[in-house]
């Protein structure tokens, strides 16, 4: 499978069902490698008919055969469409033709958003790709994981249940492994460890997943570390909340009937890990947990024992978080809500058996209806039959594998349940599913609920289940409308994994990755000079040097009142960012001359990915004038910087004069324009519609056949148009004439001078792709011929050259056929050397100005007239505007960061780096996400690697999201429009940076930290405690909380042995954190993360010989040592 086809299959609304024909002959024969895809969406396995060589068919024929499928696949093979056959998706692209075939399922229509949800979740199984990760729980940096919590591994794909052994899927806690049990679901998509024993409390966990050793159905081994390739090992971390028992830190609360409001007695209150703190609710239902862990601890709400049950009822078993203050007795509370728990009475006559054998649908018994009909009067009671769950034969299973034998589905009042909803989910129902002892889903059950949202047929809803383990509702999966839109039905794959309770409701899912931060100056030269260092004596080195110089140069002017400071210094932290992920590295071997090269060699680059997107990130401050001395910025950056800096390159003999000096000419009125550019976009257009404005400009050209020269010497006026069409703009100083975009400048005859003798050709300067031509020497030659080396500057795909002076043009960098290449061909005799320089065009077939090489190579196609309006990935950018911004037309995220292209273009963020950065932020955050649409704001707190993975968002709405470094109180914030209801959303990286916002209150907060923790901006002490805000954030309390800290004990540690001694040093990973490093006497040493003082965790502990009762720490070194006695250091 062509490796863009497989790319595709995420964006294109269709997924591809053949491809074939590469030897472009029209038939399908031997020398064809032709596949037809069957993609079983529902199920464990894909279906692949293969079609190779063996009996050639016609393009028609094939069609034909494909078309007659419909929407329904015929996956047994048995030309008939029936209960073992499952939906498919197809799309069918035969000899460079889309034949589309309509895309339905039983009759209903399927809206664009709906497929992109399957496509994306089950991409993997359509290629012969490996088998990925898709979710593990806990997840990565999560926090106050309960010690009896289960960890889960799920696959996107089936894997064989052999492999996955106690060596492919364990946990580490303090070096050793933890004991437990691998349970693989009967789907073999997802893996369950059952512990032993339960988790040791205020602890790191890590979870290893060894790709190595995990095999998938399809034979390869599963990518764990999401590189692409088959294995590769995926570590995790999470911690354990803490279970120190804290004097005089107490929970009331009440349990209720969720259909009475009565309260229940005789209630069992489990609290994980203490049963001796167990509790039963008294004839007011009250209950009181005592000296309780703090801030949070996990109990079990047990209805079965109750003694007011009504009779033919019971009442279920619920787990969830309680959150209590150290030293204080507060009652239940939620995002400082006092709320009720409601458990809803289940009629033992509403209890369906489960078969053995088949599967079993269970929906509501006639005292669910009853009670349906009190909270729905006006619905039609037939409405209720459309509530079903199907449950697989023995998939409702408990701790131990055991299967439940009976499950029933209770209606729920959305007010009534055990814990207040999330204030952005407003459900119309609620429903509860149990099943008799059950824990979990074996087979996740698929479930269709009433459509009482009124949404319209083919579209999308999201469906939450309680977490009772993570204590939190989460995002199952989503459904879809069904035709006659009665119904939203669980999409293929998609079901109920466990007891609890569960809702239906339109919304996206989102997630957001760890935030970056800027460099220090120092950072930033020490990775450009490595860089330089890297690329000394290769056709990179000018480049390099260029980077390095204007940096130093910035940087030596960045004080207070200094140019290099503001954007600047913005716009070299994305540069060097994007360096040391190795954006640039294309070295070539250091036996090449270096004195021959031009800027357009390397700095375009930097044009194109950060001078345009700096200036308009930065669009506000290009008039800046920090020192005050009439001259801006951006100019004494150019003046002072840039064009000193060509000079020092090339006295480096890195650069030809010629080149240096064309260079001080032609970028500062480049940049000038950009400059403007960037300006109009502050003026409120968007930058989408700006970008493509620029495009079309300059793209216009290819309509009157302008080519090579002309285009160049056009490309000025064309800019200067386009930017004075602009109502009340100025015109931009360019300052450089016309004419200077001559051919004759381009051809650079000065750098011909220095060649010591001619490199003659039949063609004089312009080279189509496919070309051949033999060069000839204005030098004679010694006797041996074999002595001429020939070089040329480009890579193999590009140009190669042989012995004998046959140059051959295979490709070009650029994407438009207008636009020319810079070649450069080098000669070597002995000392001597000779020098030519040529330009490559590429060929334009179907005259849409995109050339054949660049269609080919990104799976367009060079033979169909592309309008200038097609967006064939579907990402809202298109084939042209990506072509410009080299962004990949196939693939609606480029960089596979998460974020497709048009949201990073559109915010000009980077849409061509990856989400690894040396510069990630990783630690707690706080946030707050503002709907900008309806002005509601939710506040909370990122995990441990500043990231959020659970956000569910209003679809088709503006949010704001905001984050705060407590310790250091940088933030950053991130504006993005949702998409349809039902898809997948990354929320694009977020950098923190200083704040520049006023302290009206002078409470040690600046106004943008005080908006995201929701404390008052002109009162200093928000909660009226008697401490300020600034100074309760410093010491890791809550500005809002009213509440004074307990004295005492109010954390302890599960060591192993006793703390002899104690060192504090900073945690050198974490500039913000502590570490706590221990001599533990009879046990050894421990290393405690100590930055949060009532919440420390155990990092690790190492078991020693002898008695520890010293140790010493060189954080810098990496070493401690540890005085053990007669056991020594």
């Amino acid at each position: 499978m062509r490796p863009w086809l497989v790319e595709c299959l995420e964006s294109r609304t269709l997924l591809a069902a053949s491809i074939g024909d590469v030897d472009g002959d029209n038939d399908f024969d031997a020398n064809d490698s032709f596949l037809i895809h069957l993609v079983k969406l529902a199920g464990t396995d894909s279906h692949i008919a293969q079609l190779k060589g063996a009996s050639p068919r016609s393009a028609a024929q094939i069609r034909s055969s494909i078309q007659a499928l419909q929407a329904e696949g015929d996956v047994d093979g048995d030309f008939d469409f029936d209960a073992n056959d499952s939906f498919l998706v197809h799309l069918v692209q035969l000899a460079g033709t889309d034949t589309q075939l309509e895309l339905t399922k039983g009759g209903s229509p399927l809206t664009a958003a709906a497929i992109r949800s399957r496509i994306d979740r089950l991409k993997s199984v359509v290629s012969e790709s490996a088998a990925a990760i898709s979710s593990l729980s806990p997840t990565d940096g999560e926090e106050m994981v309960s010690v009896t919590r289960e960890t889960i591994v799920r696959f996107n794909a089936a894997v064989d249940p052999q492999t996955v052994t106690s060596d492919a899927f364990f946990l580490l806690a303090n070096g050793k492994r933890m004991p437990g049990q691998i349970r693989v679901s009967s789907t073999e998509k997802f893996a369950t460890i059952v512990y032993d024993s339960p988790l040791p409390a205020s602890t790191e966990i890590q979870v290893v997943v060894n790709g190595d050793q995990i095999t998938a159905r399809n034979g390869l081994a599963v990518d764990a570390d999401g590189d692409g390739q088959p294995g590769g090992i995926l570590r995790t971390q999470f911690r354990t909340l803490p279970l120190t028992r804290i004097p005089g830190t107490n929970v009331f609360g009440y349990v209720r009937d969720s259909v009475t409001g009565q309260p229940i007695e005789g209630v069992t209150i489990r609290v994980d890990a203490f049963p001796a703190a167990n509790v039963v609710t008294d004839e007011n239902g009250r209950f009181e947990l005592v000296d309780m862990p703090a801030p949070e601890f996990f109990v079990h709400i047990d209805g079965s024992t109750s003694t007011s049950t009504p009779a033919g009822y019971v009442y279920p078993n619920v787990g969830k978080p309680f959150h209590s203050v150290p030293g204080q007795t507060v009652q239940l509370e939620m995002n400082r809500e006092v709320f009720d728990i409601f458990l809803p009475p289940m009629a033992v006559a509403d209890i369906v058996s489960l078969s053995e054998t088949q599967t079993t649908q269970v929906g509501f018994g006639d005292a669910g209806r009853a009670e349906l009909a009190t909270m729905f009067p006006g619905v039609d009671p037939a409405t209720w039959d459309r509530m079903q769950v199907s449950f697989s034969p023995g998939s409702a299973i408990d701790d131990q594998g055991n299967p439940s034998t009976a499950a029933a589905i209770i209606p729920v009042p959305p007010e009534r349940i055990p814990g207040p909803l999330p204030p952005n989910l407003n459900p119309q129902l609620v429903v509860s599913i149990q099943a008799s002892g059950a824990t979990s889903f074996d087979v996740p059950a698929p479930v269709t609920f009433p459509n009482l949202e009124g949404l319209a047929p083919g579209e999308q809803s999201l469906i939450f289940s309680f977490d009772h383990d993570a204590g939190r509702w989460v995002v199952v999966g989503t459904g879809t409308v069904s035709s006659d839109g009665l119904t939203i039905e669980s999409d293929p794959g998609v079901g109920i994994i466990a007891p609890g309770w569960h809702l239906t409701q339109p919304g996206v899912d989102a997630e957001s990755g760890t935030p970056t931060e800027d460099p220090e100056w120092s950072d930033i030269q020490q990775i450009l000079q490595d860089d330089y260092d890297s690329k000394r004596g290769t056709k990179d080195a000018a480049l390099s040097h260029q980077i390095l110089c204007i940096a130093t140069t910035a940087c030596n002017n960045a004080g207070p009142e200094g140019w290099g400071s503001g954007w600047v210094k913005d716009l070299f932290s994305e540069i060097a960012k994007d360096i040391d992920a190795n954006r640039y590295e294309t070295p070539i071997p250091d036996w090449i001359p270096d004195f021959f090269h031009t800027v357009w060699g390397g700095f375009g680059y930097h044009f194109v990915d950060h001078l345009l997107p700096g200036f308009i990130a930065n669009c506000d401050r290009l008039d800046d004038d920090s020192d005050g001395d009439g001259i801006t910025d951006h100019e004494e950056f150019f003046e002072q910087a840039v064009g000193p800096c060509f000079d020092e390159v090339s006295a480096a003999g890195e650069m030809s004069a010629f080149s240096a000096g064309s260079a001080k000419e032609l970028i500062p009125a480049v940049a000038t324009a950009l400059r403007e550019f960037a300006k109009k976009y502050c003026k409120g257009q968007d930058a989408i519609s700006t970008i493509s404005e620029l495009v079309n400009a300059t793209t216009a050209l290819f309509d009157t056949g302008v080519r090579a020269v002309q285009y160049l010497g056009n490309v000025y006026e064309t800019l200067s148009d386009f930017l004075n069409d602009v109502p009340n703009f100025n015109d931009p100083p360019f300052g450089v004439p016309v004419p200077f975009f001559e051919r004759s400048y381009w051809d650079i005859p000065s750098v011909r001078s220095q060649s010591d003798f001619e490199i003659s050709a039949a063609v004089d300067y312009f080279l189509e792709v496919g070309s051949e031509i033999t060069l000839s020497l204005g030098i004679t030659l010694p006797v041996q011929r074999s002595s001429v080396e020939y070089f040329v500057f480009a890579d193999n795909d590009v140009a190669t050259i042989d012995a004998a002076g046959m140059l051959r043009i295979h490709g070009t960098r650029s994407a438009f056929s207008a636009i020319p290449t810079p070649l450069y061909v080098l000669a070597r005799v002995g000392d001597r050397i000779g020098f030519r320089q040529f330009a490559v065009l590429d060929a334009d077939r179907d005259g849409d100005g995109l050339g054949d090489f660049y269609e080919e190579h990104t799976g367009l196609n060079s033979q169909q007239f592309n309008s200038g309006q097609s967006d064939f990935d579907e990402d809202g950018l298109t084939d042209h505007v990506e072509a410009a911004l080299r962004t990949s037309p196939q693939y609606r995220d480029t960089d596979r960061d998460g974020v497709s292209d048009q949201f990073e273009v559109a915010a000009f963020d980077d849409a061509l780096r990856g989400p690894e950065s040396t510069f990630r932020v990783l630690t707690e955050l706080r946030y707050s996400l503002e709907n900008i649409s309806t002005g509601f704001v939710q506040r909370g707190v990122t995990d441990l690697n500043g990231s959020l993975a659970t956000l569910v968002l209003a679809p088709d709405a503006t949010y704001r999201l905001s984050l705060l470094d407590l310790k250091t109180l940088k933030s950053g914030h991130y504006e993005f429009q949702t998409p349809a209801s039902g898809s997948l959303f990354r929320i694009p990286t977020i950098q923190v940076r200083e704040s520049s916002s006023s302290d009206v209150d002078q409470d040690g907060l600046g106004l943008d930290a005080e908006l995201i923790l929701g404390t008052f901006p002109d009162n200093a002490d928000s909660d009226n405690d008697g401490i300020p805000d600034g100074a309760e954030v410093a010491q890791g309390l809550d500005p809002l909380g009213g509440r004074a800290f307990p004295t005492g004990v109010i954390a302890s540690l599960p060591l192993l042995g006793e703390a002899r001694e104690v060192i504090l040093q900073a945690d050198l990973q974490n500039g913000n954190g502590q570490l706590a490093w221990l001599a533990t006497g009879s046990h050894g040493m421990a290393v405690v993360d100590a930055t949060q003082f009532n919440n420390p965790i155990v990092l690790g502990q190492l078991e020693l010989p002898g008695e520890t009762t010293d140790i010493a720490v060189d954080s810098i070194r990496q070493r401690a040592v540890v005085a053990a006695g007669d056991a020594g250091l």
